[in-house]
Parts: C-alpha cells; sequence; structure tokens
C-alpha cells in the first residue's frame, strides 16, 4: 500500500523531489525561485565608516532610542536595587545581631555565627 505522501505527489520518493512536511509542496518551488544573495564588493567590505553608520542606527534604534534605552536604564537600576538592598539589610543585621551578643556578654563564635 502507498503512503498517501507518495499517492499525493506520484512518487515514492517524496524527499527526492524537495517535499518538506513542515512547509509543504510548495517549499522546492520556493527554494529554486529565491535568488541567491548578492556578493559584496571589495570596497564596501573594506569601509570603516559602515560600523560606525552601523552602531549610529543602533543606538538610534530606528527613532525610539529614547524609549529604548530608558526602559534599559529603568531594568537596570532595578536589578541593581534588588542586589543592593538585601546585601545592605544582611549587614545591617549582622552588626544589630553583633551588638546584642556583646551586650549580653557572649561573643561570637570562631565560625562568625
Amino acid at each position: 500500500m502507498m503512503p498517501m505522501l507518495a499517492r499525493r505527489h506520484g512518487t515514492r520518493n517524496a524527499a527526492a523531489r524537495g517535499y518538506d512536511r513542515r512547509r509543504g509542496a510548495q517549499a522546492a518551488v520556493h527554494r529554486e525561485a529565491v535568488p541567491p544573495p548578492a556578493p559584496r564588493s571589495p570596497a564596501r567590505i573594506a569601509s570603516t565608516t559602515d560600523h560606525v553608520d552601523t552602531l549610529v542606527e543602533f543606538l538610534r534604534m530606528g527613532g525610539y532610542a529614547f524609549y529604548v534605552w530608558l526602559s534599559y536604564g529603568i531594568v537596570a537600576l532595578l536589578l541593581a536595587i534588588n542586589v543592593i538592598v538585601p546585601l545592605r539589610r544582611h549587614r545591617r543585621l549582622c552588626a544589630r545581631l553583633r551588638r546584642e551578643l556583646a551586650r549580653e556578654g557572649r561573643a561570637p563564635s570562631a565560625r562568625g555565627d
């Protein structure tokens, strides 16, 4: 019995005809219709201003630079706060516990408790 794929395409070897199950029968046609990218000229490759222009375009973010960089800054600030605040609380707690232990006359152990 012939599989459904082979019946639909008239051959047992659908892979040989370029059939792609995920994209359908048009995958082979599309693959042949798209031309390869044009090679870059040596003058275009050697240009140093391309990198600067690209960096400036990247930093401008297509006209949305203020919103994009502001949101990156806010996220960086919140991440820093999420690291700094618990560290400060821990240090304050350790200092308070040391003072209380010293007031009671018990010295902290060598382990640093």
